[in-house]
């Protein structure tokens, strides 16, 4: 018999003192990974480091000690073996204090969907109470989160890593529960009453700043994979814990770090489920292909990547042709790019065909991004060129997007294009621009890799419309 405990109500780990080595060692496989490029890394050559990121520990007094999102996979394994499980101290976990509930009601007038209250209530029955749900962009995974939050009724934070995230949960918290929200980063100490919005890096800095909580939103939680997120989500007291993504899935292989802060994935809708469904608006895409260009040294990723897509003055040319054609055609048009001179370059392109065009960056004021972004929903900017908007933004009028940024990132491709696919009643398609790059085999990897990445995610409704250029 295996004994696996709590060992407070504050902690996010179960330990087990006592273990067959042989199953220690397969649980140590089991809840292991390679990271991306381990291979490289100085410790794995030298022989130091045998390149796996590990999740089951042993403490220095002896126990072993695992995340508690993994408790399942745990269980999975020991009894595999043919050894039964004791769970100690779950009563406990579930009810982490003895402050009660605080009175959390649903003020909107917006119901679950069907699909909706179905990953809600798979979110309740999963183990402990915890679990990612994985939705596509436009799904409502924040309408399913804060009924998650309403039904613990406990005091409540949710995680985000982007200031344009903090006004918007902000906003939805007041929308749904009717509660003001307390905003903890960009220069804010300001704990809600019951709930507050936090920025991962403040709280990254300074762990005495993490709210006691009951109840963890993680927002779009492929970001808590990255060393930073999980290290405060495993900071955090909170028992109950709910994460939201169209993508929990990371190209550095650290999905399980994800799965040990949050829970396994408990709920996951497919793109075409919605459109067929007719809740999320239909993708037409666009393919450019171009012609190969010529690199000066084609080794190198930052000259290949100026070179092939930055200054490539054929592409950048159909951007521009692409955009004013859409604009000029009623379309809401998103140009997305990586680099701020890219994003500059355009839009002096486009800006004396096409007046209200704006660029957005990274650099300019949170309160010049929030009218930039108002302007856009409220329709009086035609084209926004912009690096920020992959994740979170809510911009229901958007129906066209050109991919100008290139790279390969199935993560930040679809959530950027997810942005274009929120539907309303006078919107039921949105135009996808994206290029078949050749000439260097690196940006044609990043350009397969996309396409792959569009074909598996959106299925039937990705046609290979090719225009050569």
């Amino acid at each position: 018999m295996t004994v696996i405990a709590t060992k407070s109500k504050t902690s996010p780990y179960f330990f087990i003192d006592d273990i067959d080595p042989v199953i220690a060692t397969t649980l140590d496989k089991a809840l292991s990974y390679y990271p991306e490029d381990y291979e490289r890394t100085n410790a794995y050559i030298t022989g130091t480091w045998d390149g796996r990121e590990r999740l089951f520990k042993r403490s220095k007094r002896g126990s072993w000690y695992f995340p508690l999102g993994l408790v399942e996979r745990v269980k999975t394994v020991i009894e595999a073996f043919g050894d039964t499980i004791v769970l100690s101290g779950v009563d406990s976990y579930h009810h982490p204090y003895d402050r009660g509930t605080v009175g959390l009601q649903w003020s909107s007038d917006i119901k679950l969907r069907d699909y909706q209250r179905d990953a809600f209530l798979s979110l309740l029955k999963s183990p402990l109470g915890c679990g990612v749900l994985s939705l596509p962009t436009s799904a409502g995974k924040t309408i399913i989160s804060l009924k998650y939050a309403e039904y613990r009724n406990f005091p409540f934070m949710v995680l985000v890593h982007r200031k344009e995230l903090m006004t918007q949960w902000q906003k939805e918290i007041k929308k749904h529960l009717g509660i003001e929200a307390g905003l903890i980063g960009d220069k804010s100490k300001d704990y809600g009453d019951i709930a507050s919005v936090c920025m991962v890096q403040t709280l990254q800095r300074d762990h005495s700043l993490i709210p006691s909580v009951d109840v963890l939103i993680a927002d779009e939680c492929h970001i808590v994979a990255a060393q930073t997120v999980y290290d405060v989500c495993m900071h955090s007291s909170a028992r109950y814990r709910c994460a939201l993504s169209a993508t929990p899935t990371r190209n550095d292989h650290s999905e399980m770090k994800i799965w040990a802060a949050c829970g396994t994935v408990v709920a996951n809708i497919t793109v075409p489920d919605l459109i067929d469904a007719g809740y999320i608006a239909r993708p037409d895409f666009r393919f450019f292909r171009m012609s190969p260009v010529k690199i000066s040294n084609p080794r190198e990723w930052a000259k290949v990547y100026r070179e092939g897509i930055v200054a490539n003055e054929q592409r950048n040319a159909v951007i521009v042709q692409s955009a004013i054609e859409l604009a000029r055609s009623g379309r809401q048009v998103y140009i997305h790019v990586a680099h701020i001179d890219h994003g500059t370059y355009l839009k002096n392109k486009i800006e004396p065909y096409i007046t209200e065009t704006v660029f957005l960056n990274g650099k300019d004021k949170t309160s010049l991004r929030k009218k930039t972004i108002q302007d856009f929903k409220d329709g009086k900017i035609r084209i926004m060129i912009s690096t920020l908007l992959k994740e979170g933004v809510d911009l229901p009028s958007l129906d066209a997007l050109i991919y100008a940024a290139g790279y390969k990132s199935s993560v930040m491709t679809i959530q950027t294009i997810g942005r274009a696919l929120r539907k309303t009643e006078s919107k039921d398609n949105a135009i996808i621009v994206d290029f078949i790059d050749s000439g260097n085999k690196m940006i044609a990897l990043h350009s397969d890799e996309r396409f792959r990445t569009y074909c598996e995610t959106y299925g039937k409704y990705c046609q290979l419309n090719v225009v050569n250029r």
